[in-house]
C-alpha cells in the first residue's frame, strides 16, 4: 500500500485470543513484495543503551520554503513590492533551531534513568506493532532516537495519523503505521525534563 506514493508499513496477523491467534507482526511493504521489518529496528530497541525523546515542530524546511514561494506569489499578484520581504519564522540574526530529519526541534531529553529508559523502548516497541487507523496526514511532533552496540535508529512519530519514519544510521528505512500507545510514555518523559511537546489537534 503506498499513502502519498510513499510505500508504507502494513500488519498481518491478529491480535491474541482464545484461537491462540499470534500477535500482529510489523511488515514493510516494498511494491509488489512484502518483506520482514529489518531485525535491526527492534534490536535496538531492545538493547539500548542511550535513548533520547525528542519534541518536534510538524513544520518542515521544505514546508516553510513552501509558504514562503505562496507568500511570494500573493504578493505579486496584490501588486506589493516584489522586494517585501515574507513573514520569517525566525528573527533575523537568530539561529535556527536544532532539526531531526528535517523537523525543528522544540526540545529533548536524554534519558538516564536505566528503568524509565526501559519503559521507553517497551512503549515504542509496542506502537510499532500495534494497529492503529491510518490518516492521510504526516504531522509528527515526536522523535525518539535509540543506541546500541554501534547501532542508531531515529524514529520520527506522527501519532495523529498512526504512522512512523524509520531510520537506520541517518538513512531512511521506510515507514510504520504504529498506534499511539505510546503518546502518554513520551510525553510525560518531555515534560518531566521540561519541555511540553505541541498537541495533535
Amino acid at each position: 500500500m503506498a499513502i502519498g506514493g510513499i510505500p508504507v508499513l502494513v500488519f498481518l496477523g491478529a491480535a491474541v485470543g482464545t484461537d491462540g491467534a499470534q500477535p500482529p507482526t510489523a511488515v514493510w511493504l516494498r511494491d509488489p513484495h512484502f518483506e520482514p521489518m529489518p531485525a535491526a529496528v527492534l534490536q535496538v530497541l531492545d538493547t539500548a543503551h542511550s535513548v533520547t525523546v525528542y519534541a518536534i515542530s510538524p513544520m518542515t524546511q521544505t514546508t516553510e520554503r513552501l509558504a514562503e514561494a505562496t507568500e511570494a506569489v500573493r504578493r505579486r499578484r496584490m501588486g506589493e513590492p516584489s522586494t517585501a520581504t515574507p513573514p520569517a519564522r525566525y528573527k533575523p540574526g537568530e539561529p535556527k533551531p536544532e532539526l531531526f530529519h528535517d523537523y525543528a526541534v522544540i526540545g529533548k531529553v536524554a534519558v538516564a534513568d536505566p528503568e524509565v529508559r526501559r519503559e521507553v523502548t517497551l512503549a515504542v516497541r509496542q506502537a510499532l506493532v500495534g494497529s492503529g487507523g491510518v490518516a492521510g496526514c504526516f504531522n509528527p511532533r515526536h522523535g525518539v532516537r535509540a543506541e546500541a552496540a554501534g547501532q542508531a535508529m531515529d524514529l520520527v512519530i506522527c501519532f495523529q495519523c498512526n504512522m512512523t519514519s524509520v531510520y537506520l544510521h541517518d538513512d531512511m528505512s521506510g515507514k510504520v503505521i504504529s498506534d499511539d500507545s505510546a503518546r502518554a510514555v513520551l510525553n510525560r518523559v518531555l515534560e518531566k525534563g521540561g519541555v511540553t511537546p505541541l498537541k495533535e489537534p
